[in-house]
């Protein structure tokens, strides 16, 4: 079994006071180290509508074992919109093959009775720079199979 050397934990702060914000990071910081993660990065990102974005904390953790022997896997932010179940990203992004990509629906999903959730495979990804790189995420019905159905716009986090 394969072990990964880095997490990331997203805290949502939208609605937080700056009090409860800080206290809500710790915890995630105080989980992240007693699972042996050192943070490496912390970044505020705003996913969502421009009318309305929702505001975020992503902590990027290594394992304290591979600490001085992994470089800090860059987070990109990208953004797309579902069509008949099925999105690629490919505008501004590098990609690997180890590129994990988290999907975070910026709009209500639409066409569909069964949408159950966004997946990214790995086998998807295009190695490249921006312009040849790309990644292909599918929106899954309640049944695992591609909601063809589903529609709707998303954010992205690409780590690594």
């Amino acid at each position: 079994m394969a072990t990964t050397d880095s997490r990331i934990a997203i805290v949502d702060i939208d609605q937080l006071s700056a009090a409860q914000a800080a206290a809500a990071i710790n915890t995630e910081i105080e989980a992240l180290e007693t699972a042996g993660f050192v943070v490496r990065e912390q970044r505020v990102v705003s996913l969502g509508p421009a009318r309305a974005p929702k505001q975020f904390v992503l902590l990027l953790g290594m394992l304290s074992t591979h600490l001085e022997s992994s470089p800090t896997p860059p987070i990109q932010r990208a953004s797309g919109t579902f069509a008949l179940g099925t999105a690629t990203i490919a505008a501004g992004i590098t990609v690997t093959a180890d590129t994990d990509v988290f999907v975070i629906p910026s709009a209500a999903l639409t066409g569909s009775t069964n949408v159950g959730s966004p997946a990214h495979l790995k086998a998807s990804n295009v190695v490249g720079g921006p312009g040849v790189g790309s990644v292909t995420l599918n929106m899954l019905g309640d049944d695992g199979a591609i909601d063809a159905d589903a529609a709707g716009d998303f954010a992205a986090l690409l780590v690594g």
